[in-house]
């Protein structure tokens, strides 16, 4: 899209934001501009995604725009184009912190992401130790952990949600084993089935 192309849009009120994945405490536009301008040449159009106003609809149906974002210099609101990407720079970040801590190797490590979410293996007896470590390298990153959505599962007695999949113990159909494995998960389901009876 064109500058031209994106300013008209913004003053047309359409608008792209981005709010703190892992909290619901604002993070810095002025940090994350920091990592994204060093990632990118056109990170103008980027700040100006970050800058324009956003368009709330109340539930009476009336349109009010806010340039809260703006002038508290913190917080981007959910859910725009732009979000996945701001959010895998600074998942980037806090990989190579955990990498260059040594963590990887110490706890036996392997951290997943896609964008906001992200699951961390490590062996046996060592989650605890993980879990402070992910508090600490997220507190430096200036981002708080959502506590609501984090916790310990110690597989393969519990299970877990991972980008509409639930991990965990399955039975094979032909065999009847136990083994470790992924079924979609019933949040899945259920928005799947009521997207086909709409």
């Amino acid at each position: 899209m064109s500058c031209v192309a994106l300013k008209k849009r913004q003053r047309d009120g359409l608008s792209l934001c981005l709010t703190n994945p892992w909290a619901s405490t604002p993070i810095c536009v002025r940090r994350w501009w920091q990592l994204v301008s060093s990632f990118l040449r056109s990170g103008h159009l980027i700040k100006m995604w970050l800058e324009c106003p956003v368009e709330e609809t109340d539930d009476r149906g009336r349109k009010t725009r806010t340039t809260e974002a703006r002038d508290n210099r913190r917080g981007i609101p959910q859910g725009s184009p732009i979000s996945p990407l701001l959010a895998n720079i600074y998942m980037r970040r806090f990989v190579l912190g955990w990498k260059m801590l040594g963590l990887e190797q110490s706890l036996g490590s392997r951290i997943v992401t896609y964008a906001d979410d992200l699951v961390i293996l490590c062996r046996k007896g060592k989650a605890d130790e993980a879990l402070q470590q992910l508090r600490k390298i997220m507190g430096k990153l200036k981002l708080t952990v959502n506590e609501e959505k984090t916790r310990i599962c110690r597989l393969p007695e519990g299970e877990f949600d991972f980008l509409g999949y639930t991990f965990g113990r399955m039975f094979s159909e032909r065999t009847g084993q136990a083994r470790l494995g992924y079924r979609p998960s019933r949040k899945s389901i259920k928005h799947m089935v009521e997207k086909i009876q709409h």
